[in-house]
């Protein structure tokens, strides 16, 4: 039976706890949900909050719970609170997406949308960055590229400018203009070097500086620096002077950023103090262009107070809270409340204090719970909420969720803190759970559970093979019992789930037996009964069979050839002796082997006796080996196995020792005996010369008469036994012959050959010699003298059968044994006896057969080539960017006899005979072209005349530009308003202060004076604007300066600028008309630039005695009337003339005093 604990724990694994909503279950408890999760209940682990949305209470149970995060803010990670859209992104509130910012944008920690990056800075990975000194942003604001040779930028620069007049700047990325050298000077701004004071360069012209406003493309700059009124500047190409844009304040033609804290709310501000300060509550970057709105409300957690330029500058202090948007001092951040807690910065009611921690109100950072007790929920207030750690567990310092016991420990007490507080499991029990508060199971049998122990049946504490238990509370394996006898124990053995198993038949088990199969019965005994105890129970095995090792009964009968007394131990033991077999399976004793019979033997353990092999022979019983059967001897024969007695061979056969058979005599013998032997036929029984003993001759030769017949010879017997044929180119007509010389030689002109001598001799000559060869005295074989290459033979052309006859002219024999001579082949020709055709030789070929020297092969023709030897036509036309002539050897000529490579100035297409000339308008200075198009056209600022120019011909003529291909010196005549110098590649338009109204010139015209030439490429010349004077040479147009004005076109000096007219004040520069009369209190003669002039030559204050109303021009123009009289300065109207005092009288205008008294008398 399975135990009680057993049951439980099978029970404990497969039933899941019921956990309730705002919980989830693990590791066998029900755990509060975390915050930033919701668990909606019988869930094994919570579930994380969308993206967008918080949630800082923990045992939350639904989705709802989650809340949006407000505009401006994303969700964290672990979704508890919402955090500030982070530096370098825009966020999407809603979905929480991030994306970063493009390349030429920035974003500052807090705001959601990217913003355009600030002029002078550029923007990479959504940060901003300033240019460094001798370096301006490029056009998509994205890198900082180097400053031009003629331009410089400091650290405050927000672009590159214009090297001042007086100074030069002749390196790339400077930072500070260098100043002209004493003896030297630049008059014009944007210099590269200084000029010699007697005009004649340092080093090297002057060059038009360079602006880029892109990364590869650069624009051309404005020659002219423009001074700009304060509240403009100069922006980028554009040489006039625009307003300066809202965030920003233009002094010396710079538009510089607002500084941050600060905002530009309108154009045209001239100072840093005209840039606003940034509201408390709001926070304004560097260049802010109007008043922040909510987009740059302070964020949670910073309070901004008046003239803040970060988001994030001043944030509250640990242990306080910012819950609202646009906080404006540290006043405005609260007190942390309890259960969380607040680090510097932190924004709403701040951070749940984190599960294992409490948060009393106010606390700067979290307090971790004492050992031996845990918080399960975040938000605790105060130790109070610290939970005592439950038994099975153990809680250190600060834990938020009880650590369970690891298998094979227990823990009964509460308040535990430590993993040394989780006890061993008992001896003889085992601790199989996690957090267990007791032991859980009892120890299986055939096992033991030392202290500690995690499993009842832990396979490393099995009771070893060989021992067994019974019981369920063993703690060490000594306590194992020892197996008894006539059973196994296999680890583990113990109890009805695993009994000790009883003997196998065919072994034996002695007490402490550890697998059944252990000690087997012994080779030559058996049993088939289980449950033996020792080996004298196993039993002998029978007469006439065999017993392996272990068996439960007799292996097998004895094998056949083989006896097997009682005990046997396998079936090939005891063989039957040499001489003797056995046919049968199963034999007991040795007296059951029989005796080998004749004409066999037998060795040891044989079932089967052998036969003696043919050619030998046995006639007693009882053989024991091979070497027993007799060789069978000469005269006779042994045909089959087994013989017993020998055959005779008879007359006309022999036979050698120890034949099968007897062969028939050989030719040139003859075997007249019964038992003729090998030996005495060829010493004895020899055939005589002059006769044939043929094959199997049975009697002497001299008896029979045969001789040797025609066409042959016979040597004799003991030289060839055969009739030898006569020799090839020999013949005989009589039979007898005994010597080659015999034999007749075949005549002249005639060949005596057979293929099959001895079937068909040669008795008559065989033929006529036939063609291609000839035949001598005694040829043989009709092929054997062929003719020599060279030579023929051919009996239709009457030739004699001894000799040859030389190959014809047009003719060759190639090969031995000619018939006919070949005719010559095209390409190649043959002379008297040629036996191998001569080629036509290189730059030749030969196009008709049967030539018979070498003058009569073709030369090759021009534009043509024949390479090697033997060619029947041209190899192929001659190659582009080459020439061929007559009889050329190669597509690309080497030489210049045959050909050659085209040379410059010429091209060559493919099948050239001749180069061909470049045509007019190009040129070629290489070699090899192939067509026209490879003639290079004339270079920009050149021209070609004529045909096969391998240069050009000479550089433009002066007033014409060339642009290309030209074949005259006067390709483009110079437009109006151009020039071109010799080798021109384009007009040059004027430059400022020159025109050209005519067309085809070397040089532009001086502007005259009264005249305006501010622009390049000018054909007229404009007249000098009003307000304005011009001198000669003019490149910008000089404003009148105050006091003056000119309502014409046309002035050519300051003389022209006339004085402004009295009663009136010219107070700017460059006025077309008086700008207004003069204040009243005040006259002005003329030439006055100010309204109010005091003591100046051009007007005062008024004088006493008179008045001056707006627009005076001298100061008597308007005095006092009579009857009245001023002693002040700067009288406005008449009514600020006294009336004459009672008593008085005042007689003129223009008084000062009254004039005197009345006399007696009279009244006033």
């Amino acid at each position: 039976m399975r135990p009680e604990s057993s049951d439980c724990l099978i029970c404990y694994n497969q039933t899941q706890i019921s956990c309730p909503e705002g919980t989830y279950f693990s590791s066998g408890i029900c755990l509060e949900c975390p915050a930033g999760q919701f668990c909606p209940g019988n869930v094994s682990a919570p579930r994380k909050c969308p993206t967008g949305m918080f949630n800082p209470y923990t045992g939350k149970s639904s989705i709802q719970d989650c809340q949006p995060c407000v505009p401006g803010l994303v969700s964290a990670e672990d979704r508890v609170e919402c955090k500030l859209c982070p530096a370098g992104f825009s966020c999407d509130s809603a979905s929480g997406n991030l994306t970063a910012c493009l390349s030429g944008q920035y974003s500052p920690e807090g705001l959601t949308q990217c913003l355009p990056c600030p002029f002078g800075f550029v923007c990479i990975e959504g940060f901003q960055m300033k240019c460094g000194p001798g370096e301006e942003s490029n056009f998509n604001q994205t890198e900082c590229v180097d400053c031009a040779e003629g331009y410089y930028s400091t650290l405050c620069s927000a672009q590159c400018h214009l090297c001042p007049a007086g100074s030069h700047c002749p390196y790339k990325k400077m930072s500070a203009p260098l100043p002209c050298p004493v003896g030297h000077y630049s008059y014009m701004p944007g210099q590269t070097e200084c000029k010699k004071c007697n005009g004649s360069s340092a080093y090297r012209s002057t060059v038009t500086p360079v602006w880029s406003r892109g990364q590869s493309h650069l624009g051309q700059r404005s020659r002219q620096l423009i001074s700009c009124p304060p509240g403009t500047h100069r922006d980028g190409e554009r040489s006039d002077c625009v307003v300066c844009p809202a965030g920003h304040y233009c002094v010396a033609n710079i538009a510089i950023q607002c500084p941050a804290g600060t905002y530009g709310p309108k154009e045209g501000l001239q100072r840093e103090k005209d840039c606003a300060i940034c509201p408390a509550g709001f926070y304004c970057l560097e260049g802010t262009s109007r008043r922040p709105s909510s987009q740059f409300l302070c964020p949670q957690g910073y309070y901004c107070e008046e003239g803040t330029g970060v988001p994030h500058g001043s944030p509250c202090p640990a242990g306080t809270a910012g819950g609202q948007l646009g906080q404006t001092s540290r006043a405005a951040c609260k007190r942390c409340a309890e259960g969380r807690y607040c680090p510097t910065g932190s924004a709403g009611p701040g951070l749940l204090c984190a599960r294992g921690r409490y948060c009393p109100a106010g606390t700067l950072s979290e307090i971790l719970c004492p050992q031996g007790t845990f918080t399960p929920h975040q938000g605790a207030l105060s130790v109070k909420d610290c939970l005592k750690c439950p038994p099975g567990f153990y809680c250190p310092e600060g834990t938020s969720d009880p650590l369970p016991c690891q298998p094979g420990t227990f823990n009964p007490l509460e308040g535990q803190d430590d993993l040394a507080d989780c006890r061993p499991c008992y001896p003889g029990k085992s601790c199989t759970q996690v957090a267990l508060k007791f032991p859980d199971v009892d120890c299986m049998p055939g096992f033991v559970c030392p202290p500690g122990s995690s499993r009842p049946n832990d396979p490393s504490s099995a009771c070893p093979p060989g021992t067994l238990s019974n019981r369920t509370d063993l703690t060490d394996l000594s306590q194992c019992q020892r197996c008894p006898a006539r059973y196994a124990c296999l680890r583990g053995t113990g109890g009805v789930q695993r009994p000790p198993l009883f003997c196998f038949p065919g072994h034996y088990c002695p007490a402490g037996t550890m697998f059944p199969t252990q000690h087997k019965c012994p080779a030559g005994t058996w049993n088939d009964q289980s449950g033996l105890e020792s080996e004298r129970e196993c039993r002998p095995c029978p007469k006439g069979w065999y017993c392996l090792a272990g068996v439960g009964g007799p292996s097998g009968k004895c094998n056949s050839g083989h006896y097997c007394p009682e005990g046997t131990l396998y079936g090939s033991q005891h063989p039957c002796p040499r001489g003797t077999y056995s046919t049968k399976i199963g034999n007991g004793g040795k007296e059951d082997c029989l005796v080998c019979p004749e004409g066999y033997y037998c060795k040891e353990g044989t079932s089967k006796p052998t036969s003696c092999p043919p050619a030998t022979f046995r006639q007693i019983k009882g053989g024991r080996r091979a070497e027993d059967c007799s060789v069978c001897p000469a005269g006779y024969f042994c045909p089959h196995p087994a013989t017993v007695s020998p055959k005779v061979c008879g007359t006309g056969s022999y036979s050698d020792e120890g034949s099968e058979e007897c062969l028939p005599c050989l030719p040139g013998h003859y075997c007249s005996d019964e038992t003729t032997s090998e030996e005495a036929m060829l010493r004895v029984m020899v055939c005589p010369p002059g006769f044939l003993c043929s094959q199997g001759m049975d009697r002497e030769p001299q008896r029979s008469a045969v001789f040797c017949p025609i066409g042959f010879y016979c040597p004799g017997g003991s030289v060839d036994p055969n009739p030898v044929p006569c020799p090839k180119g020999t013949y005989s007509r009589q039979p007898g012959l005994r010597d080659p010389s015999d034999c007749t030689k075949c005549p002249e002109g005639k060949y005596c050959y057979t293929e099959n001598s001895q079937e068909d001799p040669i008795i008559e000559p065989t033929g006529n010699c036939p063609d291609g060869y000839f035949c001598p005295l005694g040829t043989g074989h009709p092929n054997s003298f062929p003719c020599q290459t060279g030579f023929f033979r051919n009996d239709s052309y009457g030739h004699r059968g001894e000799a040859c006859v030389e190959c014809p002219p047009g003719h060759y024999c190639p090969t031995l044994a000619t018939h006919y001579p070949t005719v010559c082949p095209q390409g190649f020709y043959c002379t008297d006896g040629s036996s191998v055709p001569e080629p036509c030789e290189e730059g030749t070929y030969g196009s008709r057969p049967g030539l018979s020297k070498a003058s009569q092969c073709t030369t090759c023709s021009g534009g043509k080539y024949c390479t090697g030897l033997g060619k029947s036509e041209p190899t192929g036309d001659c190659e582009g960017g080459f020439y061929c002539r007559p009889g050329s050897r190669s597509p690309i000529p080497p030489d210049g006899q045959k050909g050659g490579v085209c040379p410059a100035g010429s091209f060559c297409p493919p099948s050239s005979v001749h180069p061909q000339p470049c045509p007019s308008g190009t040129y070629s200075k290489s070699t090899g072209l192939q067509h026209a198009e490879q003639c290079v056209r004339c270079p920009p600022g050149y021209y070609c005349l004529g045909t096969n120019s391998t240069s050009p011909s000479g550089p433009c003529s002066a007033g014409y530009y060339c642009s290309g291909g030209s074949a005259t010196p006067v390709q483009h005549e110079a437009e109006e308003g151009h020039y071109s110098l010799e080798g021109a590649v384009r007009a040059e338009p004027c430059p400022m202060g020159t025109f050209q109204p005519g067309r085809g010139y070397n040089s532009c015209i001086e502007c005259q004076s009264g005249r305006l030439c501010n622009r390049t490429g000018l054909s007229q010349q404009p007249l000098c604007p009003p307000g304005h004077f011009c001198p000669a040479g003019s490149l910008i147009a000089h404003l009148c300066p105050p006091g003056t004005y000119t309502a014409s076109s046309g002035a050519e000096d300051l003389q022209h600028c006339g004085p402004c007219d009295a009663g009136q004040y010219c107070h700017s520069p460059g006025l077309t008309a008086p700008q207004g009369p003069c204040e009243p209190g005040f006259y002005c003669t003329g030439g006055s630039h100010i309204a109010t002039p005091i003591s100046s030559r051009y007007g005062d204050i008024c004088p006493m005695g008179y008045y001056c109303p707006a627009g005076t021009r001298h100061p008597h123009e308007y005095p006092c009337p009579p009857g009245t009289w001023s002693n002040a300065l700067g009288s406005q109207t008449v009514s600020s003339c006294w009336l004459c005092p009672s008593g008085f009288f005042c007689n003129s205008s223009g008084l000062i005093q009254p004039t005197g008294i009345c006399a007696p008398g009279t009244k006033s």
